[in-house]
């Protein structure tokens, strides 16, 4: 008896309608108009379309927007309309929702900035997505503050925070 291959792309049966919508969106977000996003998911940008539309899936859909994802949703798109039209939608982008969330319709985005809508950072979350930036994508560090939307000086303020004031400290008592 012989082994079976393996699959063409890893099963992930954790998988949402969600999840599939988000990552369509991240991608839009990202700059990838719908036929760059059918074309590497080797599908149509009709079908992308009527999926976003009814949000129900097929094998194929699935198939198409897991394999553009992973291509894709990690480099920006060529398309400056196709990011105006997602940040018009508030439309989170792709690093907004990582690997383990995603799928989840009750989990809220992280990470990055969400066009519209105000962002608390968190001083590891931003390492995080600086290290992603500059090591995975090779970008510099005025580039990547512009994608996560911060300016230089809030940046140093998060990631290097002053020293606190000495005459807040409190001690335990022995």
């Amino acid at each position: 008896m012989r082994d079976l291959p393996p699959p063409a792309f890893p099963r992930r049966t954790h998988v949402t309608e969600t999840g599939l919508l988000r990552r369509l969106r991240g991608m839009c977000a990202a700059g990838w108009p719908l036929p760059a996003i059918a074309q590497a998911g080797a599908t149509t940008a009709k079908s992308l379309t009527d999926f976003a539309r009814t949000g129900t899936s097929t094998p194929t859909i699935r198939g198409a927007i897991l394999t553009a994802w992973d291509r894709l949703a990690h480099r920006p798109g060529p398309s400056a309309q196709a990011r105006r039209r997602a940040a018009a939608k508030s439309w989170d982008p792709a690093l907004a929702w990582d690997e383990h969330s995603i799928d989840d319709p009750d989990t809220a985005p992280s990470g990055t900035r969400i066009p519209g809508r105000s962002q608390h950072w968190d001083p590891s979350v931003l390492r995080h997505e600086l290290a992603f930036l500059t090591h995975h994508l090779g970008l510099g560090h005025p580039e990547c503050l512009r994608r996560l939307g911060l300016s230089t000086c809030r940046a140093r303020q998060l990631l290097h925070p002053p020293p606190a004031d000495p005459g807040t400290r409190h001690t335990s008592a022995a």
